[in-house]
């Protein structure tokens, strides 16, 4: 009996240490703006109508800070439109309800203002290719678009036609103003390539393309055009802003047998569903991870536990193999739109278990990571749940260390005074790098080492700050530590600083 208790007891404990949350972890959402699924609610540039968006947009930041999500996705171009200033391309409608027009303020900034001040990160959420999905647009801008001939259409849908030389330029230079005007963490490009199903015969508008190029496969030539693109963007910013990461959100299948696995001789994935991306939009993840371009991967796992032919287990387990085949991170992409309709602690269940499951196939315990899609059901039950269970502890996001190191020492002239921590502003190591700071509690009797952050154990979290200041929760009782160090834009810790209370 005593063996039996003694198992159980041992059963519960690797139960409670299998649901701590992880230290490091990437918990983002994606913000999305296009046809105004997440925000705003109302369209226009009147006072009231500005008041309400900017209000709408602290509801959200409010809520990410408060249940301890990381990174905030902001869809800032969705149809080769934009929510920041740009000389390139209109204002989107959705904000001031007419392409074109300014809306009297610029809701990327604020975004990005918003989560520096909770500590969360910011990334732009662009769409490179596509420009419409039904509608004629008409501004100076587009008029230009199309006397160029850059437009590429089929059925209802059209995209920048991605075997163009000054498409591809264009794109670049869209992602280098947002990265060069704004002080952002990162840029994440979603699924958007080419126009579903566009034929691969003579009745295609880029056939003649595809014959002058003098290659043999029109798939795998549109695929190629594609990677240029992305390996183009990586380029740009590892000169522009080297410490900004660079994702991508694809399908949710790929590398199946008969499309990309035998291309890069890796195991197929081991799903039913099948990889339509590759020969219907011409999207190949594998390209991207095998060459290096991206940062990370965020495929859309958009099916439950249970799903018959694209179940999540085995295709956050095969992504997570393939992203550490080739050294980068993985981050799932996890739905929780259809709470919309079964918004039921089951369905919210579902999601708890992704995450455990997303942990569990991490290869690295310092790079798991969920992304949801959309932002808006997180203001519900859900959020309560991820923050009273799997997101119950602040978290660091993941580092990148394959690019390079930086060298930071300890922060200086630190201080406690009426509850609140205060030290000296790091400076850059170079012009544009991204410097924050995260923040421990220690409790008594607890020794840590004086040189290495990576010794101080993620329960003494308190969060990250992106400025030299930081507002403890309570006033410990004597006794406390408390820590400082540098976390730098790659997400590296350096040498912390302590202080007794």
């Amino acid at each position: 009996m005593n063996r039996v208790i003694t198992f159980l007891m041992m059963l519960a404990i690797l139960a409670v240490l299998r649901a701590t949350p992880p230290k490091r972890e990437f918990r983002g959402a994606w913000l999305t703006t296009v046809y105004a699924i997440d925000w705003p609610s109302k369209s226009g540039s009147n006072s009231k109508v500005v008041e309400l968006q900017k209000a709408e947009l602290d509801r959200y930041l409010d809520r990410f800070n408060e249940i301890n999500l990381t990174t905030v996705c902001f869809q800032v171009r969705s149809l080769a439109d934009a929510l920041y200033k740009s000389n390139r391309e209109p204002w989107a409608a959705v904000a001031s309800g007419t392409r074109g027009t300014d809306p009297g303020w610029d809701p990327l900034q604020y975004v990005i203002d918003g989560c520096h001040r909770r500590g969360l990160e910011c990334y732009a959420w662009i769409n490179p290719f596509r420009w419409s999905a039904g509608p004629d647009y008409n501004t100076s801008f587009d008029r230009k678009f199309k006397e160029k001939s850059l437009l590429l259409n089929y059925d209802k849908y059209t995209v920048f036609n991605p075997a163009l030389p000054e498409v591809r330029a264009h794109i670049i230079e869209v992602c280098r103003e947002i990265i060069t005007n704004y002080n952002l963490d990162g840029i994440l490009f979603d699924d958007y390539f080419y126009p579903n199903n566009i034929p691969e015969n003579e009745t295609a508008a880029d056939w003649e393309l595809f014959q002058q190029s003098g290659e043999k496969e029109i798939g795998q030539w549109r695929r190629d055009n594609i990677n240029f693109v992305v390996t183009e963007i990586c380029d740009m910013i590892a000169r522009t802003k080297p410490e900004m990461r660079f994702g991508i959100g694809p399908a949710g299948v790929a590398g199946k047998s008969n499309t990309s696995a035998p291309v890069y001789g890796v195991e197929p994935c081991p799903v039913e569903a099948s990889d339509w991306q590759y020969s219907t939009i011409y999207s190949d993840p594998l390209a991207w991870l095998v060459d290096g371009t991206v940062d990370f991967i965020s495929p859309q796992l958009y099916w439950p536990t249970t799903h018959k032919t694209a179940p999540y287990e085995p295709l956050t387990q095969w992504w997570s193999n393939i992203a550490a085949k080739y050294g980068r991170h993985y981050y799932a992409s996890q739905s929780t739109s259809f709470l919309d309709k079964e918004d039921t602690p089951q369905g919210r269940k579902e999601i708890a278990e992704q995450i455990e499951l997303n942990r569990r196939y991490a290869v690295d315990d310092s790079s798991p990571g969920s992304c949801f899609f959309s932002a808006r059901q997180l203001l519900g039950t859900v959020g309560n749940d991820l923050k009273n269970g799997v997101f119950s502890r602040p978290a660091i996001p993941p580092a990148v260390t394959w690019k390079f190191k930086n060298k930071y020492g300890a922060v200086e002239h630190l201080k406690l005074e009426n509850g609140r921590l205060g030290w000296s502003a790091v400076k850059p190591v170079r012009e544009g790098a991204s410097v924050r700071y995260t923040v421990y509690a220690i409790p008594p009797g607890v020794s840590l080492s004086q040189e290495s952050s990576a010794e101080i154990p993620g329960e003494y979290l308190l969060g990250v700050t992106y400025f030299p200041s930081y507002a403890i929760p309570e006033v410990a009782e004597k006794g406390w530590t408390y820590a400082v160090t540098v976390l730098d834009g790659l997400g590296i810790e350096h040498i912390p600083a302590f202080i007794e209370n």
